[in-house]
């Protein structure tokens, strides 16, 4: 078993503080003295007791020794480009290290274990140069210098060595600049879309939480507006118009709740009589009901024989208790029976 490359790890009670020792630290609140020269590998190498039970651990498996000397000589000549220009500027501020550890010794197993193709070097030059220019050495382009590490950006986009983070979109195209990053980034004036950088007259305009391309229109019935998608994704409105009514005596203008302009309403009062046969001398209550759900039922009221009702009536519902039903009488109700609605308006 490989366990040097595992991890242990160990829970102890409070009562064991103050007295612990060796790997597991002093255990005094100070984390500063748990580490022997403030080293995880020199706290092991000195703490280490190998025994029967706990032998040595083996030697760390290293890929270049299975392809023979002459193939290691050429992953070690792939990554000995650290120590050419421009890596070289930066080599006394951080260093490559050789073929026992540091960049070099990681840079010669990717490159072994992809059998000496060299673009596997490149992850590990460029974790170099971030740890250069972390520590003040640009080594932004280091790209241009090393042929078989080229840029591969995404089709539309380039290389920048300090792109704006976060990214203009065609939604937010002057965002708050939080910081700069390394890598591909839309050309100046064109802004991310669909994971694609379009120019600004292609952005698409964001409306009630739908794309609109460049061009489309919008009718808005709800807030009685024609939106038109323009350049740049800026949506522009203005306020729909609507045509003239001329509605005949027996119709009510009225409006519905998805759409702006008024209408001319027909069969606005039903009535709603009952379904079963009736008889001679039945009592029985005729009911009127209107159906224009935007008429101001204030403003509604009811007559009857010319003499306006002011019982038996919900405004919206008339209800007429007939008792000893004459069934001639039951025929003609409805013709001298006038409904008058006055002062219709819109809620």
């Amino acid at each position: 078993k490989q366990w040097y490359q595992r991890r242990v790890a160990i829970t102890a009670g409070g009562s064991c503080a103050s007295v612990t020792e060796g790997l597991c630290g002093v255990w005094n609140g100070n984390i500063a003295d748990d580490l022997f020269k403030d080293s995880p590998n020199d706290n092991a190498e000195k703490f280490k007791d190998y025994d029967e039970s706990c032998p040595p651990p083996p030697a760390p498996y290293d890929p270049c020794d299975n392809i023979g000397p002459l193939r290691k000589a050429k992953a070690l000549a792939i990554c000995q480009k650290l120590t050419e220009p421009p890596f070289s500027a930066c080599n006394n501020v951080v260093p490559v290290g050789d073929t026992n550890g540091g960049f070099i010794n990681t840079c010669m197993t990717e490159i072994c274990q992809c059998h000496l193709d060299k673009s596997c070097a490149c992850p590990e030059f460029d974790m170099y140069a971030e740890e250069c220019i972390n520590s003040g050495v640009d080594l932004s382009y280091w790209r241009d210098s090393v042929d078989f590490c080229p840029y591969t950006c995404p089709k539309g986009e380039v290389y920048l060595a300090e792109g704006p983070v976060p990214t203009p979109t065609c939604l937010d195209k002057n965002p708050s600049k939080t910081g700069t990053a390394r890598g591909c980034f839309c050309p100046q004036g064109h802004f991310l879309q669909d994971d694609q950088c379009v120019e600004a007259d292609q952005c698409k305009c964001l409306h009630e939480g739908i794309f609109y391309n460049n061009g489309d229109e919008i009718r808005d019935e709800g807030d009685c507006q024609v939106c038109t998608c323009g350049d740049a994704g800026i949506m522009s409105c203005l306020e729909m118009t609507c045509p003239e009514l001329n509605c005949d005596g027996d119709e009510l203008i009225s409006y519905k709740d998805d759409e702006c302009c008024p209408y001319c309403q027909r069969d606005w009062v039903e009535a709603v009589n009952p379904k079963t046969d009736l008889k001679e001398g039945q009592s029985v209550v005729l009911t009127c009901l209107i159906h224009a759900a935007n008429v101001d039922r204030k403003k509604i009221n009811w007559y009857k024989d010319g003499k306006r009702l002011r019982e038996d009536i919900s405004r919206d519902r008339l209800s007429f208790d007939l008792l000893s039903l004459s069934l001639s009488f039951f025929f003609l109700f409805f013709f001298f029976f006038l409904i008058i609605a006055s002062g219709i308006s819109r809620y």
